[in-house]
């Protein structure tokens, strides 16, 4: 581990211990474990191993501390690069906007000018049509081009409206799922919330978990919640009972997705696991090497899931994405290309997409021997750490509070909106709907 991914994680777990989200105990195991790591790449031995670390490196600490403000000062400066880019390009948008409003209004005036003209034309050319015989009426009708009336246009593309939002949570809103007419949510303040879609009402808390309730997963009768307390729930969907606990990671569940009776999760403990629902027992694990025998697992947290084409694809603090066979017995390959953590992952017809903390997304093909994305867009200015499709539209979530969408096939930016206060953590697309949850803890419906 390098000193900039060692500071990215001490700062990230710092931010998640300072809002309460992990255990002081669990936030000094963390530093312990990075400081161990940064020991091994500098000093080639554990910090155990190291003896008086700090005494023996101060000088280098001073150094390191200097170098810290630099490179905090240049990522100041890159984002507010970023943010002007971002202005730059939302103030393209406008002009090019106006441009096509420009350009459809001369169309409509010269197609009123020539229906105009025609409409004159056509005053002779029926008095003359008035004379011919039917056959030759006919024949003059069938010889005509058809009306550019009755073509069919396309509808223009709708942008979604603020319908409702929901405020019940007292702390982050981490995920959200949907099962028949009801609504899941999962927060921080360690609760599931279930909302009925119909009344938008809340009309349970569930208070099984001890920590944040962190990432969901559904079938038609399941919800399956994964939580900071290291667990796994399943849930029965329609009567918001508690079936069954999975119990098998070390660290945080950070990552689930459902095929047919199947589970995979991931986690803060860098691992991958496959468990039968049935019988609620571990199928399988991936890790990234077990007695010195590399497995070709994660080498950081496991932060998304998900099932594609028969395969499992994995999204990673270690800034790479996996793709495992049904079985986890292969990594199939690993699609390098980010810079930074990754968030999340959606899909749409052959197509992967993820979301980073480099602020971008990548379009990726998991099928073939190609380990590059073959498509990457600076997105938003913050971190990109939520992703969802419907039909052809993917939608993304940030840190800068905002939420884009974009044309699945040519990565066309369609529109933003805005109007949560806080970082856009989770989006859902169902029954023609967005749902985002927000770390203003609130959930908002868009449609």
């Amino acid at each position: 581990m390098d000193r900039d991914r060692a500071r990215q994680a001490l700062e990230t777990y710092k931010e998640f211990f300072q809002e309460g989200l992990i255990k002081e105990a669990d936030y000094e195991a963390k530093k312990r474990e990075v400081l161990n790591e940064l020991a091994k790449t500098i000093l080639g031995t554990p910090l155990e191993s190291a003896g008086s670390f700090h005494a023996q490196h101060q000088a280098e600490h001073v150094r390191d501390s200097a170098e810290i403000a630099r490179l905090k000062e240049e990522e100041r400066r890159k984002r507010d690069e970023a943010a002007a880019r971002e202005a730059a390009r939302a103030q393209k948008e406008r002009e090019d906007h106006e441009r096509r409003a420009r350009l459809l209004d001369e169309e409509r005036r010269l197609k009123e000018l020539q229906a105009k003209q025609a409409a004159s034309a056509n005053v002779g050319a029926r008095a003359n049509f008035a004379n011919l015989s039917l056959d030759e009426q006919l024949k003059a009708i069938m010889q005509q081009p058809d009306s550019p009336a009755a073509a069919v246009a396309s509808p223009p593309r709708k942008i979604p409206k603020c319908v409702a939002t929901l405020a019940q949570h007292t702390n982050y809103v981490f995920c959200l799922a949907v099962a028949g007419a009801r609504l899941f949510s999962g927060s921080g303040d360690t609760t599931i919330k279930v909302w009925d879609l119909q009344t938008l009402k809340c009309i349970e808390t569930l208070k099984e978990h001890t920590h944040s309730v962190y990432c969901f997963a559904t079938n038609e009768s399941l919800l399956i919640s994964g939580a900071w307390d290291n667990l796994i729930k399943v849930w029965d969907a329609r009567t918001s009972k508690c079936v069954r606990t999975l119990s098998g990671h070390s660290s945080y569940v950070s990552a689930l997705a459902i095929s047919g009776t199947n589970l995979y999760s991931g986690s803060w403990d860098k691992s991958i696991q496959k468990w039968d629902l049935g019988t609620g027992k571990v199928i399988a694990t991936i890790v990234q090497e077990s007695n010195g025998k590399y497995l070709g697992g994660h080498s950081n947290s496991v932060s998304a899931l998900s099932v594609h084409k028969n395969m499992l694809v994995s999204g990673s603090y270690d800034s790479t994405l996996k793709v495992f066979s049904p079985d986890l017995l292969e990594c199939k390959k690993t699609l390098q290309g980010h810079t930074n953590w990754v968030y999340s992952l959606a899909t749409s017809n052959n197509k992967v997409f993820s979301g980073s903390r480099d602020q971008t997304i990548k379009a990726w093909t998991v099928d073939g021997l190609d380990s590059k994305p073959t498509a990457s867009w600076e997105a938003h200015a913050d971190y990109v750490t939520s992703l969802t499709t419907a039909g052809n539209t993917l939608y993304s979530g940030s840190m800068d509070h905002s939420i884009k969408a974009w044309d699945v096939n040519t990565h066309e930016h369609l529109y933003t909106l805005q109007g949560h206060t806080n970082n856009v953590y989770t989006l859902l697309a169902a029954y023609n709907s967005l749902y985002s949850g927000s770390w203003d803890k609130t959930i908002k419906i868009w449609q």
